[in-house]
């Protein structure tokens, strides 16, 4: 299968879901949204509306770019969590978030951390 921007938004929210433990029944009465629009969403079938990709990313309490896939807004959301952690240049170290389902391997370099 073909991955499209519509399918891996889909894939993204299903990871945002599962990782927090809700059903798509809890998501979808949330967010306003019937179970069958959500899962016509992860399953890449549609794109929500700006006013319901807001809605969901409300529902799931995370940023927009988060459930957008976006790589900036996943820098930010581990930034304030990660920086305290890592503490020798060079260290490398892999972090989940239970909140968004996303994992990243990072390693400090000059004092920066790279995703």
């Amino acid at each position: 299968m073909t991955s499209t921007p519509t399918t891996e938004f889909g894939a993204n929210l299903r990871r945002i879901r599962t990782a927090q433990g809700y059903t798509q029944v809890e998501i979808a009465n949330k967010a306003g949204v019937t179970t069958n629009a959500l899962s016509q969403f992860e399953l890449g079938k549609h794109l929500p509306s700006v006013k319901t990709l807001l809605a969901i990313a409300e529902a799931l309490d995370v940023s927009l770019g988060v459930v957008l896939g976006d790589r900036l807004a996943t820098a930010e959301h581990f930034a304030d969590k990660v920086r305290p952690a890592i503490r020798v240049l060079g260290e490398q170290r892999r972090y989940g978030c239970r909140k968004c389902g996303i994992t990243v391997r990072l390693t400090t370099f000059r004092g920066d951390i790279t995703w």
